[in-house]
Order: C-alpha cells, then sequence, then structure tokens
C-alpha cells in the first residue's frame, strides 16, 4: 500500500471516528440537581426545566409527627415522576404522581426518620413539592 493510500485511509478512519463520538449524547441525567431544603418538619423539592431525566434520588427527613402534608407544584410534560414516602418504621405512607397542584395528606406513620423518593423517568418538565408535618 503505498504512503498517499495509507494517509487517505487514516484520515477516514479518524474522521468516522470523530462522527461517531459526536453524535454521542450526554446522560440526561448529568444535568439533575434539584434544589431542596431538608429542615425539622419540612422538606421542598425543585428540579426545573428537565430534558427526559431518568433518576431516582432518596432523602432521609426527620418528621416529629405522625402525618405529612404534601404540596404538589409540578409541571409534568412527558414521561413520569413519583413520589414515595416512607415513614421511621419502612412503611410506605404516600405515593402518588407529582402533579400540577393540590394538597394531599399521607397515611398515619411512625414519627422519626422519614424517607422521601422522587424517581423520575424520561421526565420533561418540572417537579415541584414540598412536604410539611401535620
Amino acid at each position: 500500500m503505498n504512503n498517499r493510500l495509507k494517509i487517505l485511509t487514516i484520515f477516514i478512519s479518524l474522521t468516522a471516528v470523530s462522527l461517531i463520538s459526536g453524535c454521542h449524547k450526554s446522560s440526561p441525567t448529568a444535568s439533575v440537581n434539584p434544589e431542596v431544603t431538608n429542615e425539622l418538619g419540612n422538606f421542598s423539592f425543585l428540579l426545573p426545566d428537565v430534558l427526559d431525566a431518568s433518576v431516582t434520588l432518596s432523602y432521609t427527613w426527620i418528621n416529629t409527627e405522625a402525618l405529612a402534608a404534601v404540596g404538589h407544584m409540578s409541571n409534568p410534560i412527558n414521561g413520569t415522576a413519583i413520589v414515595r414516602i416512607k415513614d421511621a418504621g419502612g412503611t410506605e405512607v404516600y405515593v402518588s404522581d407529582l402533579l400540577e397542584s393540590g394538597t394531599e395528606q399521607s397515611q398515619i406513620g411512625t414519627p422519626g426518620n422519614w424517607t422521601i423518593t422522587v424517581t423520575l423517568d424520561k421526565f420533561d418538565g418540572t417537579a415541584q413539592f414540598t412536604v410539611h408535618s401535620i
């Protein structure tokens, strides 16, 4: 193989690799960085304007009471977004899709360290909710 042909073959190979690498889409969940306030009796979650987010996020929240109120303020466009809350004993006391508006109450649970889990699956939009002791 002559030198010109070798150079041409290398050039074509490098160009193909560059084109393939350039088409790779970065992970949409890499940009998932919600604003979270996690205080005694009060929790808030805001993840504005995400595209194609698929991630599960979990938080420990201290609830000194046996009930919690969940306030919904999301703007779901596509995909799913679910919030699950478990009490200090590990019992699920609340589960719901994130909604545009409304306030719902959890079931009675054991006070202490509750777990709030947010699961997004191919979610587009804004995920926003609050939880507070009642």
